[in-house]
């Protein structure tokens, strides 16, 4: 089991500097339909097949979040922690559902 350390990061190297809370994800897409975006969350599941996609937690409930391209995958072990994320950020034209393409995860 691969573990989810402070500090290490999954897929490109991702810093927390200027990272957003997910929360504000509406606010930065408004009026658009993607966005690059580095966010910070906490993880609430991962894909327990092979850890290619989390859900993060926001204040209107839950954020899906896949690795771009099937590029890396996460341990199961991030389940609970805080993680910041980057990548881009899409909202769905029909469902208005928000979901990010990561191109890197720092835990926290």
């Amino acid at each position: 089991m691969v573990p989810a350390i402070k500090g290490t990061t999954f897929g490109e190297k991702v810093t927390a500097d200027n990272a957003q809370s997910a929360d504000m994800l509406p606010i930065l897409l408004k009026g658009k339909d993607s966005a690059e975006v580095k966010v910070q969350a906490k993880v609430l599941s991962v894909c327990k097949a092979r850890g290619c996609f989390i859900y993060i937690k926001t204040a209107k409930g839950k954020i899906y979040v896949k690795t771009k391209d099937d590029a890396f995958f996460v341990p199961v072990a991030l389940n609970g922690k805080t993680v910041v994320v980057q990548g881009m950020a899409e909202k769905d034209k029909e469902s208005k559902e928000i979901s990010i393409q990561a191109t890197g995860i720092l835990v926290m």
